[in-house]
């Protein structure tokens, strides 16, 4: 049996149930090997062929692990790249040091362009945005950098779709992180913007995963949403073997995504799992504005279709907005994000 000891915590796993036991985000990389955080947060690895204990399945709800074990192309989903989770590893060093960081981030295109956003949905109104990559970096910090680098990383998973291309994946993605992040600094002060960004974009991976593995089926649902006599919401034309929801939540698991993304993933769309009665009127959960920014990346983009007003008057009665307030929010929203140029 393989040992391990954190050097961050001194924790020190020697048994199957060491590394089980308050262990998340278990992720095997491009290299076999296999990556988790240990209960303290910091990133750890085991070398390729040293955990035969192992199964994806442990972090999925039982319907998820059933989508999964029924997934005749679960051989072909693509795994995180060893170098990003390096780099990833690379942000937990005591000392940063932002030139040599920078540096890096500029060999990586996309790490950068993500930052950059991402830096620029965080910052204050104040018609100034930032350019530089060593102010993007202090501006996110460290803990949002770090899941940004992730999320970077799995834009270069390759997608065959026609119609349905990473391009228009990634631009919805960041548009939906931007309208969460937005809803979650006006209703929910409190949720850290980078979570906010984070959970926004990836809420819909399952949509990637589909369109990785089953190609032609997702240009289908894309074309009928976009054919007059057939438009309509995304998850009115989908299967079921390929419902985003599911398939969001096995992507969560498999890439080693924060927890919070796995339940955006799964329940974003879902009334009976979001706004709970479980706390202050005004204090919406991470999950509640990662809905409600879901819709509004619909609104921003024209899309009256794709928007379920169910969702938004259940956050409008949480919040207690009126309706016309909730629109002027949303108007102002959609000027925004026209002037990011999204």
């Amino acid at each position: 049996m393989v040992q391990k000891t954190c050097a961050t915590c001194q924790r020190t796993y020697a048994s199957d149930a060491d590394f089980l036991h308050g262990t998340t985000r278990w992720r095997v990389c491009s290299m076999g090997h296999l990556w988790f955080n240990c209960s303290c947060g910091s990133t750890l690895v085991l070398t390729k062929g040293t955990y035969p204990w192992y199964a994806p399945q442990q972090g999925m709800s039982d319907e998820a692990a059933g989508v999964f074990n029924r997934l005749a192309h679960k051989q072909s989903i693509p795994r995180v790249s060893s170098v990003t989770v390096e780099i990833a590893r690379l942000l937990e060093a005591k000392d940063l040091d932002l030139p040599a960081m920078s540096k890096l981030l500029r060999q990586e295109p996309v790490i950068s362009a993500f930052l950059l956003a991402a830096a620029n949905n965080m910052k204050s109104g104040d018609g100034t945005k930032i350019s530089s990559l060593e102010h993007a970096v202090v501006y996110v910090g460290r803990k949002g950098l770090a899941e940004l680098v992730q999320m970077a990383g799995l834009s270069a998973f390759p997608v065959t779709a026609a119609k349905y291309t990473r391009e228009r994946f990634w631009r919805e993605s960041q548009l939906a992180g931007f309208a969460t992040e937005q809803v979650a600094r006006r209703f929910a002060p409190a949720i850290e913007g980078d979570a906010a960004f984070v959970a926004g974009s990836l809420a819909n991976i399952g949509k990637l995963l589909a369109a990785i593995l089953e190609p032609a089926a997702v240009d289908a649902v894309a074309r009928a949403q976009a054919d007059p006599k057939t438009v309509g919401n995304w998850r009115a034309h989908e299967d079921e073997d390929l419902d985003h929801t599911i398939l969001g939540e096995i992507a969560a698991v498999l890439w080693g995504l924060p927890p919070f993304v796995r339940d955006a993933c799964a329940a974003h769309h879902d009334l009976r799992k979001l706004f709970k009665p479980n706390g202050p009127k005004f204090a919406p959960t991470l999950l509640d504005v990662t809905a409600v920014g879901v819709q509004l990346a619909h609104w921003i983009d024209l899309e009256a279709y794709q928007v379920e007003k169910d969702i938004l008057a259940a956050f409008r009665a949480r919040v207690g907005l009126t309706e016309s307030t909730f629109d002027d929010f949303a108007s102002a929203l959609v000027s925004k994000a026209r002037a990011l140029r999204f």
